[in-house]
């Protein structure tokens, strides 16, 4: 699938709460955004795509909100990561319900697969464990997430919290590589070290 021309979600979704578009589920082809937006997102679900087992490439959710009020995993392009995100911008806000349990990453909630120069500039202040570009990586090979940058404000009280990934069960090196985060985004105390 490619994306042609810009999508201005309000289009979609005009009266009050009664959204006519709530994201897409299980994705397992290649979807390239081509490097258009997606304006206004504003959706409860995991993320654009509910999980994603193929490859989305240049997609760009330029304004909006994911609510991931009652999902354990939720990002803004999809809730769980288990193909190929490369080249894909988040700038919306990531939520769910106060004190809620929940992996939120600005990319993906949960990855197993490959994120690739991503950037993520979304306000994420809520989850347990919460990162700039996913929630909770599983991916144990190198490289697995590679050349991504966050500058998204991130939530000071999560359990487990990261300028790229907020938990990482890899155990072992250079599985992150050469990402960056503008320095205080995920920070718990203002001037202090990342815990």
């Amino acid at each position: 699938y490619r994306q042609t021309a810009t999508v201005d979600l309000r289009t979609l979704n005009l009266i009050d709460d009664d959204r006519l578009f709530n994201g897409f589920g299980a994705f397992t082809g290649i979807y390239d955004g081509n490097n258009n937006r997606v304006d206004a997102i504003d959706i409860q679900a995991a993320g654009l795509f509910a999980s994603n087992s193929g490859t989305l490439r240049g997609i760009r959710l330029s304004t909006g909100k994911v609510d991931a009020t009652g999902l354990s995993t939720a990002g803004g392009l999809c809730g769980t990561n288990t193909g190929t995100i490369v080249g894909c911008i988040n700038e919306a806000q990531i939520i769910t319900s106060a004190g809620a349990t929940a992996d939120l990453g600005g990319i993906c909630g949960s990855n197993t697969g490959y994120i690739i120069a991503c950037l993520n500039t979304g306000t994420i202040l809520e989850g347990t464990t919460t990162g700039g570009i996913c929630g909770n990586n599983q991916n144990t090979n190198a490289g697995s997430i590679m050349a991504c940058i966050n500058t998204g404000m991130l939530n000071p009280m999560a359990t487990n919290l990261g300028y790229i990934c907020g938990q990482s069960t890899a155990t072992t090196t250079q599985v992150i590589q050469t990402c960056f985060a503008l320095v205080g985004s995920a920070q718990r105390v203002i001037g202090g070290p990342e815990d």
